[in-house]
């Protein structure tokens, strides 16, 4: 049997003393079968001694430390225990290559004819050399004046391959090794084809395309020209052939070089001949006599087409991410659910290594950000950064995406670039948890990733290594001003036969606590029955106590009013309800200690 105990004397004394009165009065004799023997004794503060253990945060919320999938997990930072929101994973993009430009030959090229005459500077332009094969050692040499024509490529016209949509500008070029740019000259005089046995073309000058790198066998081009110190012919025709293996656009009035519009643009240019001299022996039966002090000399030009391997310029194209994987937030602690619950994060960070391949080409990669928190009634919200930059510093790079820049825990040595994101601190704000939050890697402003900038010996029609990388997204969770938390217990099995006679009407709670909560609770009492139901009480709306953050053996003292039987012990709920923005801590405890219960009824006992 419980013991009980009233301000001076026992229960159990004063059921006693009432029956020794009762029997004394009442003589053998008497029938006392009519006598009702039962007694009301009136109990007044009777307390009962109760002892009553901490609770414990980390008791209460249950977290499954073995799911690899957990999104809530304790992590310790500097010495101390957080709740945080942690998920991991990784990432990757279609692999790209970005196609070879092809140039068909221009559909015409105009030839050259000048007049030219005799070298002046030799005797009736007669000169005494014996050419190899020649019949006769005497020639007539004519002086070349300078004389050019224009070609045009129209690269991506008609049913021509358009140039790749990502190439913006092109500022330089390298050609196919199996598709050159391909430069031909024929020369020739009609007046002389007949009367000539040999013809030989001594330090002529070329001038190749502006920006060209030619070069005729050894000769290499400079400055825009190719001297070629001799030539000959037994036909009466001579031809060259200049191999261009590259070119550049850039020039002062466009620095990026040509602009590609809609897959197309324009290549025009000159060639010719600045300088040269023009030898021409006589076959047999001619003499110098018989060969013309002037002809008409013409040159037939011939540019091939050509494909693109290698370029240089504005570079800009859409990479196609693979969708990145929802964080689902199915292993969240109850407490955290309750529709009062705003959770934020303290001190979020998303972290990012990822590699990228066109970092060696001079190219970075931007890209937009959007966390999109779902709710199972439908509801959502999105939290945006506009954008961020992959830089073109390095192949393999590391991103801190987060609201302030803080460096601690992070990779030491590592270059970290860094992105403001205040939005991360509320992407788990609203009314209550949400089930899910989805990753995009795009925003507003920028649609998709892409990469863009200007690129430097890029290559064309080869599949560049994939994008891949990891991410982490981590942050101690805190609660906003007006979240809820409950902390509860039941201390029960008080109920015996004495017990159960008291009819009682008022019970008052009294106990010491200590918090290591920075916040604010209300402390709820409630009386439950041999059922464990509470039992209603009169008074429920005002039976509480307040526990100030960080209490230090704080008393308190609440009182429960109402008609209470089949009292069988308390159930005990403590409310965290003044939170801002505190970080959450599974060694946050409330302690109460000495707590006492003292009730006030009557004893009804049938003796």
């Amino acid at each position: 049997m419980k013991q009980f105990y009233h301000r001076t004397e026992s229960l159990a004394l004063v059921i006693a003393v009432g029956a020794l009165s009762l029997t004394s009065c009442i003589d053998d004799n008497y029938d006392l079968s009519d006598i009702d023997t039962t007694t009301e004794v009136k109990v007044n503060d009777l307390t009962i001694p109760i002892n009553f253990k901490e609770i414990y945060l980390d008791k209460i919320i249950d977290l499954d430390t073995s799911n690899p999938d957990a999104v809530i997990k304790i992590e310790t930072i500097d010495g101390k225990k957080y709740y945080c929101f942690s998920k991991g994973g990784s990432f990757d993009a279609n692999p790209k290559s970005i196609d070879k430009v092809h140039a068909p030959a221009p559909d015409h090229i105009e030839s050259s004819t000048i007049h030219i005459s005799t070298n002046a500077s030799l005797p009736a332009g007669k000169g005494m050399r014996k050419a190899q094969g020649a019949e006769t050692d005497e020639y007539l040499e004519y002086e070349i004046t300078p004389y050019s024509t224009e070609f045009t490529y129209k690269v991506g016209e008609g049913n021509n391959p358009k140039v790749d949509g990502a190439i913006q500008s092109i500022a330089d070029v390298r050609f196919d090794e199996t598709a050159p740019m391909v430069m031909t000259m024929k020369f020739h005089s009609d007046l002389i084809a007949e009367k000539a046995s040999h013809v030989e073309l001594y330090d002529v000058v070329i001038n190749v395309p502006a920006g060209a790198i030619a070069n005729f066998g050894d000769i290499e081009a400079k400055d825009g020209k190719i001297t070629i110190p001799h030539l000959s012919s037994t036909t009466g025709e001579i031809e060259l052939k200049i191999d261009l293996t590259g070119l550049n656009f850039v020039t002062a009035e466009n620095p990026e070089g040509k602009k590609v519009v809609d897959g197309k643009f324009d290549f025009q240019e000159e060639v010719g001949v600045e300088s040269g001299r023009f030898l021409v022996y006589p076959d047999d039966g001619f003499t110098l006599a018989d060969l013309p002090g002037e002809i008409d000399f013409t040159t037939v030009y011939d540019m091939s087409a050509f494909t693109v391997s290698m370029f240089s310029g504005v570079f800009d194209y859409a990479i196609d991410f693979d969708e990145v994987d929802a964080f689902n937030l199915t292993d969240i602690p109850q407490f955290l659910r309750g529709g009062e619950t705003n959770v934020i994060l303290a001190d979020p960070r998303l972290t990012l290594e990822v590699n990228s391949p066109v970092a060696e080409y001079g190219l970075e990669c931007v890209a937009g950000l959007t966390l999109t928190a779902e709710r199972s009634n439908g509801s959502s919200h999105s939290e945006i950064l506009e954008k961020f930059l992959l830089g073109n510093e390095s192949v393999m790079q590391f991103h801190l995406l987060a609201p302030k820049e803080s460096y601690d825990g992070l990779p030491v040595g590592t270059k970290i670039y860094y992105t403001p994101f205040p939005g991360l601190s509320t992407i788990l704000s609203g009314d209550g948890l949400p089930d899910k939050v989805r990753v995009d890697f795009k925003s507003p402003m920028e649609p998709k990733p892409r990469v863009m900038g200007m690129a430097k010996n890029f290559p064309l029609g080869k599949s560049l290594e994939q994008v891949h990388g990891d991410y982490k997204f981590s942050a101690p969770l805190a609660l906003a001003n007006g979240s809820v938390i409950c902390y509860t217990t039941t201390v029960d099995g008080w109920n015996d036969e004495d017990v159960d006679a008291i009819a009682i009407s008022n019970v008052k709670v009294t106990a010491r606590a200590t918090s290591t909560i920075p916040a604010g609770a209300k402390v709820f009492v409630r009386p439950i029955d041999v059922n464990g139901e509470i039992i209603p009480l009169s008074n429920a709306a005002t039976a509480y106590a307040t526990l100030n953050p960080l209490a230090q053996d704080q008393e308190i003292s609440i009182e429960l009013t109402g008609d209470i039987r089949h009292l069988d012990g308390i159930y005990v709920e403590a409310i965290v309800d003044q939170f801002d923005g505190e970080t959450l801590s599974p060694d946050f405890t409330i302690k109460v200690s000495d707590l006492r219960a003292s009730v006030t009824g009557s004893y009804t006992k049938k003796l």
